[in-house]
């Protein structure tokens, strides 16, 4: 579990995964008596030691110059950036992933990737050792189960009364598609990042996958090839049906125009998606919101007014 969360971490630019590789690349931790850090040691950081943007990862000198993860370098280092290109594995700085095989961001890809990096040739081994605790055939099925990755990472993350997952799964009702957010990439306008790059071609994909397979149902030559056919037709449909009812959800949240502040905290935050978030917990924040709960935070008053404007929320 841990490995999978790291990957996925990996993925997002989250950690360092050179540190993961090499770990005498890790900085040495401050002394007891100074002050905290701005950033984990694994953290994937640049030049001004705060979390890594694109085209500005620290490099491997830079980091090596470092007295302890609470300082920075004393001095000039050269480079004190690599190329994005240059970066062991591909970062997807949007902040989103999807549930979708064969696409650059699917999720199982990524961790794939992110395998391979940290295990070269005893990667694939891996993943069939990390199915098998799972108890999946595959990780897309760990990843879509409700009792899969997300209700574990839920768990890791959650103690008493603070609950505060970073990965965040935005399901369809069937489960046909997800997107996968990063929580501190969270702004106001990821959602319609999210419908724009992800789900609207998706749609697009599947309804031409659609139109086609209704093809094959016509030029069938018999009845066993017709009856193939017309199932892998329905099971196209299912697909879309779902997908589109995704998208309808997704663009309801996103029309709110909400504005996260990350100071409001994760669970208000994540309310407005609880029709895509397999977690109660945003369910119940939801509520609360609604009933004029909350009025501190940045998202219950844009909620609150947009309640006294009797303006129909999902």
């Amino acid at each position: 579990m841990l490995t999978l969360a790291y990957s996925i971490g990996c993925a997002f630019g989250r950690w360092d995964i050179r540190i993961g590789r090499d770990p005498s690349l890790a900085p040495s931790l401050p002394g007891p008596f100074d002050p905290l850090p701005l950033c984990p040691p694994g953290t994937l950081v640049g030049p001004d030691g705060l979390p890594a943007r694109s085209a500005g990862i620290a490099s491997e000198a830079w980091r090596c110059s470092r007295p302890d993860t609470g300082t920075l370098p004393q001095g000039p280092v050269t480079p004190d950036t690599i190329p994005d290109d240059t970066y062991p594995m591909r970062v997807r700085w949007t902040g989103l992933l999807v549930d979708d095989e064969g696409h650059p961001d699917d999720i199982v890809r990524c961790v794939s990737e992110a395998f391979t990096v940290l295990f070269g040739e005893r990667s694939e081994a891996f993943l069939r050792e990390a199915c098998s605790i799972f108890r999946v055939r595959d990780l897309r099925d760990h990843f879509r189960k409700a009792s899969g990755f997300f209700a574990a990472h839920l768990r890791r993350y959650s103690k008493k009364p603070r609950k505060a997952p970073i990965y965040w799964l935005l399901q369809s009702p069937r489960r046909h598609y997800a997107i996968w957010l990063y929580y501190p990439r969270l702004d106001g306008d990821l959602l319609f990042k999210g419908l724009q790059s992800y789900v609207e071609p998706k749609l697009r994909g599947v309804e031409q996958r659609l139109q086609e397979l209704h093809g094959a149902v016509a030029r069938a030559a018999d009845t066993r090839a017709r009856r193939q056919a017309e199932r892998a037709v329905e099971r196209q449909e299912e697909m879309l049906a779902d997908i589109r009812e995704f998208r309808r959800r997704l663009v309801t949240v996103a029309e709110l125009h909400l504005q996260p502040d990350l100071d409001d905290g994760v669970c208000l935050n994540a309310a407005p998606l609880h029709d895509l978030m397999p977690w109660q917990e945003s369910g119940r924040y939801w509520k609360e919101l609604l009933q004029g709960k909350h009025p501190w935070s940045r998202v219950g008053a844009r909620i609150h007014e947009r309640v006294r404007a009797r303006v129909q929320l999902p």
